[in-house]
């Protein structure tokens, strides 16, 4: 789609807005983005009851790096960004890769990573760390109460059970018949199988995580499917049921 006479950051401002208006219970990552793109609209200033109403104080902007990202990336969209921001900008954007690549390697460790042989796997690694970093959180399933995914769950479930990325023991995990660029939208099918059934579950704000597993996976193209999701609508597992269970 040709957007080059849309305003991107008027648009998601105001699809942001809407959702809150609709009684939509925002994400995490939508509150910190809806939150960074109206401080710049606004010359770093944003009303304190709006704050209070997204679940945050004024002390928390200092340390939210998701909202000062919101923030420059509108700036520079816009052409806004001074030196000094362009700076703040680079470092912010190196602190939050180096971040996931932590979370990464922390999950490679899991699989045996000493074990591996490193330098026959180099290639795996660098398209994994690529995939990683090209990740962005987004919604899975829409509603008042969405479902959605991070950088964690993606890690988990990438690392576990697409072919091209298992290592040392993730090897003996199920793979999905599908590619990286499937995946989401693989996702997206299998929880629209179960669609009524979690955002009943959902609706109810129970403390317990929402789960399909085993002989009660969701079927979808011809295989099972085993899932969680935590009270917030966070996907935190995903993959397909082995033909043995």
């Amino acid at each position: 789609m040709d957007n080059t006479n849309f305003d991107v950051d008027i648009l998601n401002q105001n699809f942001l807005a809407s959702k809150l208006n609709s009684n939509v219970e925002l994400i995490q990552y939508e509150k910190e983005q809806l939150i960074g793109i109206m401080l710049a609209f606004r010359d770093g200033r944003i009303d304190s009851r709006l704050l209070k109403y997204l679940g945050f104080e004024k002390n928390d902007l200092k340390e939210n790096l998701n909202i000062w990202h919101s923030f420059y990336k509108v700036k520079e969209r816009r052409g806004q960004l001074s030196d000094q921001d362009l700076k703040k900008y680079t470092e912010l954007k190196d602190l939050l890769s180096t971040k996931k690549i932590i979370k990464t390697i922390e999950e490679l460790i899991v699989c045996g990573l000493n074990n591996c042989r490193v330098e026959e796997s180099k290639d795996i690694f660098k398209n994994i760390l690529k995939s990683v970093e090209a990740f962005s959180p987004s919604i899975l399933m829409h509603g008042e109460n969405q479902v959605y995914w991070d950088v964690d769950s993606y890690i988990h479930i990438a690392l576990r059970h697409l072919k091209d990325y298992q290592l040392g023991t993730f090897r003996d995990k199920t793979p999905f018949p599908y590619r990286e660029n499937d995946l989401k939208n693989l996702i997206e099918q299998v929880l629209g199988r179960v669609e009524n059934e979690l955002k009943a579950h959902l609706a109810k704000k129970s403390n317990k995580d929402f789960t399909r597993h085993g002989r009660m996976g969701v079927f979808f193209n011809g295989d099972h499917y085993s899932l969680r999701i935590d009270p917030s609508g966070k996907l935190i597992q995903f993959h397909m049921v082995s033909k043995k269970t």
